[in-house]
């Protein structure tokens, strides 16, 4: 079984890239070593300004792997992630 990403209506998938895709954002947590973490990314409707989700579902087999990159741009106090997301994916699978 391999990860399936579902989009939302109108949204059209990104091509497949040489690095991890990017599927949420994370956040530290008030516990101490926790993190929160969200799976889903979201863009602003042009007309309403509302941000709305790209994902119609998100679909992980067991045992797939998550990676946690730092966010470099994140200023003390503001709401931005602390890390973004990646699913992890082999070389053999990424080629197919």
């Amino acid at each position: 079984m391999t990860a399936k990403i579902g989009y939302a209506e109108g949204i059209v998938p990104q091509k497949q890239k040489a690095f991890w895709p990017t599927i949420g954002s994370a956040w530290k947590s008030k516990v101490p070593g926790a993190i929160s973490i969200e799976i889903g990314r979201k863009t602003k409707d042009k007309t309403t300004g509302e941000l709305k989700s790209i994902f119609a579902d998100v679909t992980l087999p067991e045992g797939s792997r998550l990676f946690l990159t730092p966010n470099k741009n994140k200023e003390a106090g503001s709401k931005m992630p602390d890390f973004f997301v990646a699913l992890v994916e082999d070389e053999d699978e990424a080629k197919s």
